[in-house]
């Protein structure tokens, strides 16, 4: 028995996570087209993306869409973390 007590289960049903929200790993090298990790984003998935290659002409299309809807792009030793408006990255650490 915990010695707290503490009741976990209910604690976990009671939070309010979107359970169909995902982490979609991948890699930006031109070989999926921009619109699929626009759709992605559209689901509020997170995409965690390797570049491979020139990352200006690899994001063309999906940073106008990152901005005009208020997601979040970082960039972080090669990979790409793009979020939908509804998450936030804190990159405070970094500095």
């Amino acid at each position: 028995m915990d010695p707290y007590e503490l009741d976990l289960e209910s604690v976990e049903e009671a939070l309010d996570f979107p359970s169909d929200q995902k982490i979609v790993l991948g890699f930006l090298d031109g070989s999926v087209p921009e619109s699929e990790w626009i759709i992605e984003l559209e689901l509020e998935n997170i995409l965690v993306l390797q570049i491979k290659g020139e990352l200006e002409d690899l994001i063309q299309e999906i940073a106008p869409y990152i901005k005009e809807n208020g997601g979040s792009i970082v960039h972080f030793r090669g990979f790409l973390i793009i979020t939908p408006p509804t998450i936030s990255v804190d990159n405070t650490r970094l500095s």
